[in-house]
């Protein structure tokens, strides 16, 4: 039987994989950047089919969750844990969000291929997360990777 447990949302986001300020302004370009940042950090040992995985989920319905928030996703068997990469965009993105409202966050997460219960449970723990303003405007203002990282930590121990 699987290990089920869910990983802490701040022990998967490194300052490499955290991009203060996306310099892409299109969607599919946007989750390209954050692949790109967990492939530099060596997370990520693929990046053409850990995107067209993302992609392809995308395409299925946005995961522009509203308020700001896109949280796009997919599973990968190319990896044994998941990765997470967070991209901000003071100019905001189009991500054809449920809310039609630009996007300001961007949390790219994979998952393994061969853990579905994990990744369903991971996803909506993000998703709770993110439903806090106070959390959303603390990481849209923070000044640093660090910063972004604790304040998310706060964050998840409050959310317990």
């Amino acid at each position: 039987m699987k290990n089920t447990r869910i990983p802490r949302i701040w022990r998967l986001l490194k300052a490499k994989t955290i991009a203060l300020d996306l310099s892409e302004r299109i969607k599919e370009k946007a989750i390209e950047e954050l692949i790109d940042l967990l492939v530099e950090a060596k997370l990520l040992p693929d990046k053409t089919r850990a995107l067209e995985n993302v992609l392809k989920r995308e395409e299925m319905i946005s995961t522009g969750i509203g308020e700001g928030v896109a949280l796009p996703h997919a599973k990968y068997d190319k990896i044994t844990q998941p990765l997470l990469a967070l991209g901000r965009s003071e100019e905001g993105l189009k991500f054809d969000s449920l809310d039609g409202k630009k996007v300001h966050l961007v949390f790219l997460l994979l998952s393994p291929q061969d853990d579905p219960a994990k990744y369903v449970k991971l996803l909506g723990k993000i998703a709770r997360l993110l439903d806090s303003k106070e959390l959303r405007d603390a990481v849209r203002k923070a000044e640093s990777q660090q910063e972004i990282i604790e304040t998310i930590k706060e964050a998840e121990r409050r959310l317990r």
